[in-house]
């Protein structure tokens, strides 16, 4: 994690890793359900990020270092699910949006979904607060902060197809936001 928040441009120590330790623990502990659309019936698996770990905070000294290290062990569906469908993002861009939580979020979810579009794909602005939205009572209080963040990603993802329109957003097929290397699937 030292080495990631260095990349990131992000202060090592003091508050700042507390604060980074905190959401990862929070992360881990995630429950998830997966739903998955079949002719006939809708499909749902439950799951999780992280299937166990081990964490040493709050058990040592802290004016000792510690000789363990903390780990986890992804959940094998969502290894697996990480393998299938990778969602490459450039490490670069997620410093440059940096505390920018809708944005970096808005960077990644067109990360995932353009890349593999065949066509042009209308998402409504219900649909947008819907995944979106928290914090947001109405479509018309989210638009004008979805749009400025949605500025930003498309400024460090500039293959990028969107297009916001009055009923939403189109997305248009385009590059991945990270090239695949020739002979790696």
């Amino acid at each position: 994690m030292n080495a990631w928040l260095s990349r990131m441009s992000i202060p090592i120590g003091g508050r700042t890793y507390q604060i980074v330790a905190e959401q990862a623990r929070r992360i881990s502990a995630c429950r998830l359900t997966f739903y998955f659309d079949r002719p006939g019936a809708r499909q749902f698996e439950n799951g999780a990020f992280v299937a166990s770990g081990i964490s040493m905070a709050g058990l040592s000294d802290p004016d000792q270092p510690s000789h363990w290290q903390e780990k986890v062990r992804l959940d094998d569906g969502f290894l697996r699910s990480l393998r299938e469908h990778p969602v490459p993002v450039r490490e670069e861009a997620i410093r440059v949006i940096g505390t920018r939580s809708m944005a970096i979020d808005i960077y990644i979810w067109l990360a995932y979904r353009l890349h593999v579009l065949a066509k042009p794909t209308p998402i409504s602005w219900l649909s947008i607060h819907t995944q979106f939205g928290a914090g947001f009572k109405h479509v018309r209080q989210m638009k004008p902060t979805f749009i400025d963040a949605l500025s930003l990603a498309l400024a460090v993802y500039p293959e990028a197809k969107v297009e916001a329109e009055g009923e939403g957003l189109i997305l248009h097929p385009s590059r991945p936001a990270v090239p695949k290397l020739l002979g790696l699937s």
